[in-house]
């Protein structure tokens, strides 16, 4: 399962891809595509977990369970593509850093499911 702390540095990386200084992106229909593809990923995978769609055990209740984070990961660069618009007004911190962040935090979060997928197979 993955760790609380983990799930609320990954909110706040998401918070903080929305406030990117850098602005690189000039077509609005890149943007608006890479957030409807980022906003599509997460409905899929709650739609997947829903009941009827999965066999797994908290399928019953609609409810995701184990170490979530491979399914939204590749994904979270998407959103530095819809902030860095240059028609988006706000101007936080810089890009490296959220990009830096997201990759430490994505190395991170993917280690414990491949942990966590090793330890289940190996009954540990």
């Amino acid at each position: 399962m993955m760790p609380f702390w983990l799930t609320s540095v990954w909110f706040i990386l998401i918070l903080a891809a929305a406030f990117v200084e850098t602005k690189f992106v000039k077509d609005p229909l890149i943007s608006y595509g890479a957030l409807g593809l980022f906003v599509l990923n997460i409905v899929a995978l709650y739609i997947n977990f829903f009941t009827g769609y999965s066999s797994g055990t908290n399928a019953i209740n609609g409810a995701i369970g184990g170490v979530q984070g491979r399914y939204v990961t590749p994904m979270l660069f998407l959103l530095p593509l819809f902030a860095g618009n240059e028609h988006f007004e706000l101007k936080v911190i810089s890009y490296k850093t959220v990009a830096l962040s997201s990759a430490v935090i994505i190395i991170i979060s993917n280690s414990l499911l491949i942990f966590d997928t090793l330890f289940t197979i190996l009954k540990f």
